[in-house]
């Protein structure tokens, strides 16, 4: 992803110097609030995803040290924030499930187990 970003800088960079060249200020002007727009969004893109990389570890570690020392509940709320962050992860619903037939709740363990 960052060779792509550095491409995509690379080009962008041509594109202004191209527009120096030709001497439209109004052009450059242009070219600069692209750029500007793109790399600001970018930033922020990255920004979300590190911050939700950060969470996901916070609760895989969480959900894991409840599930060791057998705090059912605990591990069951960690294991239901992380399917809120990625649902589509069917050994986090597994292990959502364990944790529900552990603590004795046989109908969420076989609805978390649908989903995995």
């Amino acid at each position: 992803m960052l060779r792509n970003i550095r491409d995509l800088l690379e080009k962008r960079t041509m594109l202004i110097l191209s527009v120096l060249n030709n001497r439209r200020p109004l052009s450059f002007m242009i070219a600069i609030a692209v750029f500007s727009t793109f790399f600001v969004g970018q930033q922020k893109v990255e920004a979300q995803a590190n911050q939700r990389m950060m969470k996901m570890r916070h609760f895989s570690y969480k959900a894991g040290e409840a599930y060791e020392v057998k705090n059912w509940d605990e591990a069951i709320r960690y294991f239901g924030l992380l399917t809120k962050l990625v649902p589509f992860s069917s050994s986090i619903q597994y292990n959502l499930a364990c944790c529900h037939a552990l603590n004795g709740q046989p109908e969420q363990a076989i609805d978390a187990l649908g989903k995995s």
